[in-house]
Order: C-alpha cells, then structure tokens, then sequence
C-alpha cells in the first residue's frame, strides 16, 4: 500500500487537497502525518473525519503540503530538510521534551498556525516562508517560540 503512495505521488504544486489513508502499520498510534502527498493515520475513522472535515488536524498537515511546495516542490526534498531538521534539534533534548519532533521548524509553524484555517491558503498565496524565519532563530528563541504558541512541554 506505501509503495504506491510513493510512485505514484504527484508533485506538491499538483495538489490543492490531501486524501486520508488508514496505514495501522506505517502510522504510530494516535498520530497522523503527511506522506507523499497524502495523510496516513492510525484508524479508518480518523482518515473518514480528516476527508470530510476541514479541521486545525487537517490544516496542520495541508501546511505540510504547502511547505512541501516551497522545498523545490519536491516531496523528496522536503523530506531530507525534515529528517536534518529532526537531528539538528535532538541536542535540545534536555530542554525541550522530544525536540526532534517540536524543534523542527516545519512542525513549529504547522503547530503555530493549525487554527487558523486560511493559513495554508495565504502560505499558497504569499509563499511558504515561515519555516524558513524559524529555521534562523537560535535556541533561546526557538524556545520563546514554542512557549508562545503552547508548542511541546518544556523543561525550561
């Protein structure tokens, strides 16, 4: 079921939408995550919500898509960008609980702006440029980042 996902995944810029999938394997439990051009999730009630509704849960992953887009429009590379993202910040691990994940600057900014729900529409329009700005900021304003918007749990 993933391998096709992936062969078949049109470029970023090829879509205005994602469809939700259920993956029990590829998706760990109570999590949903953009892959390829598509949102894998834990339970086929949660993929039935995310395609009928346009919620903060669909929102922050459709800003994926549109981070997606601003990554040369390529799945792949936005891909490498998340994973160098993810390694640089496992060295905040002692002050921000699972700072691979919430010191990522694509999370960072999907998780800031998830309710509002013209965001990923005005990222289209303007460019997606926030993860870019987060990506700049030192440490110490990474962290006002987070608390700001109520991002992760802090050990500060």
């Amino acid at each position: 079921m993933i391998f096709p996902l992936i062969w078949r995944a049109p470029r970023p810029s090829d879509l205005s939408n994602m469809i939700a999938v259920y993956s029990k394997t590829w998706c760990p439990n109570g999590f949903s995550l953009t892959f390829f051009g598509h949102i894998l999730t834990d339970s086929q009630r949660w993929a039935e919500h995310l395609n009928r509704t346009y919620d903060c849960h669909k929102n922050h992953e459709m800003i994926h898509l549109r981070q997606a887009q601003s990554t040369g429009n390529s799945w792949w590379l936005f891909y490498v960008k998340y994973l160098y993202f993810s390694l640089n910040a496992i060295r905040y691990w002692r002050d921000v609980s699972k700072a691979y994940y919430y010191m990522n600057p694509f999370e960072m900014e999907a998780y800031a702006h998830q309710d509002d729900l013209q965001y990923a529409d005005k990222m289209k329009e303007n460019g997606a440029e926030g993860w870019r700005r987060i990506a700049n900021m030192n440490k110490s304003q990474k962290i006002d980042f987070l608390k700001k918007h109520g991002i992760g749990k802090h050990r500060i």
